[in-house]
């Protein structure tokens, strides 16, 4: 049996506001944790809207409280594509190659589903979008999230962390609005 792998160092990187569009379309894989009332969850929306202007590929939003256990997970992300887009195209987008389909998942960390089981459904999750970001408060405890093979199921996730704006900012941008 394989020794547990390790989580992926990645150095501290600091994304521009600027880069972020493209940041987002490139990554496949993200991490996005973040303080209460920090932005992540009008940040979600924004990501689906940047997604969908991308040619080929198609994004599905998905509520954290939303997540199922695997063997009920289909049925959910069907309900929010028909929600979201059709049921006319619905088996178009399920023939799609995981490489044309996207998942954004706000609010990862209130999932009504037990975190041993997390782990399996993510990996199940991977093998239908090749593109997957997810949100989560920064106090989810991520590395307890571990899958059958014993190793942490968002390993393969660039883990960045949304930083609060200090009050020279905030002000800033407060007196542009």
């Amino acid at each position: 049996r394989d020794p547990p792998r390790l989580p992926r160092r990645v150095p501290n990187h600091v994304v521009n506001i600027l880069d972020l569009p493209r940041f987002i379309v490139d990554e496949p894989r993200l991490l996005i944790l973040g303080a209460d009332k920090c932005g992540k969850t009008s940040l979600a929306p924004t990501v689906y809207r940047l997604l969908q202007s991308e040619p080929k590929l198609v994004p599905l939003l998905l509520d954290g409280q939303n997540i199922v256990e695997k063997a009920r997970i289909s049925t959910a992300l069907d309900g929010q594509y028909v929600r979201q887009y059709s049921d006319a195209t619905l088996e178009r987008f399920k023939q799609l190659l995981s490489s044309r389909r996207a998942l954004i998942i706000d609010n990862f960390d209130a999932a009504p589903v037990r975190r041993h089981m997390l782990g399996d459904l993510v990996e199940h999750l991977c093998s239908w979008f090749d593109k997957i970001i997810i949100l989560a408060d920064d106090f989810y405890e991520i590395d307890h999230v571990v899958n059958a093979k014993d190793h942490p199921i968002l390993f393969d996730f660039r883990q960045y962390h949304i930083e609060e704006l200090n009050r020279v900012l905030r002000s800033k941008l407060i007196e542009r609005g």
